[in-house]
């Protein structure tokens, strides 16, 4: 986190969180960003331009904070970090 707000300032810190709140409420906890019309989509609830985006994903795939694989083959966004934290909250269910 340190470094993703050190490099793109408070915005990278306030996208990552964006970001991880949309995983958070996706059906299945990943995000597909292949085509363009999804990448403006989040672009857009993270209220800045797909250029800025796509390098904030750049860095956190550098820092190996989500898939790097998954990103480069299919631009899907899947953080094991993540899931682990929410796992708690599946074990929990009844349903």
């Amino acid at each position: 986190m340190f470094i993703i707000e050190s490099k793109f300032g408070n915005d990278g810190y306030a996208k990552w969180v964006k970001i991880l709140r949309e995983l958070a409420v996706t059906n299945k906890h990943y995000l597909d960003l292949s085509s363009l019309q999804k990448m403006k989509y989040l672009a857009a609830k993270c209220r800045i331009n797909e250029a800025r985006l796509l390098e904030i994903i750049s860095e956190l795939c550098d820092l190996e904070e989500i898939n790097v694989a998954l990103w480069a083959d299919k631009k899907i966004i899947w953080c094991d970090k993540f899931i682990e934290n929410i796992q708690d909250a599946y074990k929990r269910r009844n349903n």
